[in-house]
């Protein structure tokens, strides 16, 4: 996914709509496999009582402002007006919250709004009450098919899809890509309940849906939170395009993906083996260092034990690059000396803000 996003930056690439369309396509479908991926992810911690908040502070307008593009995207060809309306909010309004999970919320009820709307409106509402000052509410309003009564108890049920001319033959796994899997709501109810809010919904059939779902915006409460993460911006800091990263990953796309986000932004110097990051380390002070942790020879526990023991780097902050993102998994990781996690496949937004983060 990483590797086509900035393909689609190419000049080269833009050139040509019919490969840029071919790759366009071959990113739209990766993100939706990613997005059913989590989702199942999200579920089965769920189950098991894992799923965590992860409050960060931002502000309102660093959560909607890539929702245009999006939807620009997503409704292309369709006669449709998208509008975003702050209605006793402005965008500078400060939030503590889990930016990720209201963000997922938001993007799975816009996308199912797309989805079944093929003309007339779409439309996204947001304001505080007076009477609640400390809640967030998102309304999401389209002019589309709509929903029978008789199927609005079911939609926050897994698997339930309003598509009642769905074939067997349509449980490839391209076609439940398309028409979606049936997790989306209930995603959205869980994260909805896990930000001690709520979400409802009102439809008419063959005129148009509205989903209603509030948060509690915890800056009300005036606590100080240490867990807090101040969203970064997607660039890389001007006073800190002086500093170098060193990145050990075997995996030659993986490399090249990075090589690629950081070209002209920051210093850096790539090794694919554990061996050739020690030899690096002991010659060279970095500020930061990008490990993987699945690798032959030398797996990234083994390097990094390795590299705090060499002086120039007892102080250095490690990053693990893995694909491993379950809570139990993450513990073990940090417990070995790593600084952060960054979870695998990761996008241009993932790594810079991360380096934004551990370096000003």
């Amino acid at each position: 996914m990483g590797i086509n996003e900035q393909t689609l930056k190419s000049p080269k690439i833009q050139q040509d709509p019919d490969l840029y369309q071919q790759i366009d396509i071959t990113q739209k479908t990766s993100e939706k496999l990613l997005n059913l991926v989590n989702d199942l992810l999200d579920i089965n911690k769920l189950e098991n009582a894992k799923l965590e908040i992860n409050l960060q502070k931002f502000k309102l307008i660093e959560l909607i402002s890539n929702l245009p593009t999006m939807m620009q995207a997503l409704l292309k060809g369709k006669k449709i007006n998208f509008n975003i309306k702050l209605l006793n909010i402005n965008g500078q309004q400060l939030i503590i919250s889990d930016q990720d999970k209201i963000n997922r919320i938001l993007i799975n009820l816009l996308m199912n709004a797309a989805k079944f709307t093929q003309k007339g409106k779409i439309e996204l509402h947001i304001y505080t009450p007076k009477k609640y000052p400390q809640r967030i509410y998102f309304k999401i309003l389209d002019t589309g098919q709509g929903v029978l009564e008789k199927d609005i108890p079911y939609l926050f049920k897994p698997f339930f899809t309003t598509d009642n001319n769905l074939k067997q033959a349509d449980f490839k796994l391209s076609s439940r890509l398309n028409k979606g899997a049936g997790l989306g709501l209930l995603i959205c109810k869980t994260f909805t309940k896990l930000l001690k809010g709520e979400i409802t919904v009102s439809s008419i059939y063959q005129q148009g849906t509205e989903f209603t779902f509030w948060i509690e915006n915890q800056i009300q409460k005036n606590i100080t939170y240490e867990s807090v993460v101040e969203i970064k911006q997607n660039n890389i800091t001007q006073k800190i395009r002086h500093k170098k990263i060193l990145i050990c990953d075997d995996d030659e796309f993986n490399r090249r993906l990075i090589e690629m986000i950081l070209k002209d932004k920051i210093r850096y110097k790539t090794v694919k083996d554990g061996p050739s990051a020690l030899t690096q380390a002991a010659k060279e002070k970095y500020d930061l260092i990008l490990l993987d942790i699945k690798m032959p020879s030398m797996n990234g526990f083994e390097v990094i034990k390795k590299i705090k023991e060499i002086n120039l780097h007892q102080n250095t902050p490690i990053v693990a690059l893995t694909a491993y993102s379950m809570p139990e998994e993450v513990t073990e990781i940090l417990k070995s000396g790593f600084n952060q996690c960054l979870n695998k496949p990761f996008k241009e937004e993932d790594i810079l803000n991360l380096i934004n983060e551990i370096l000003t």
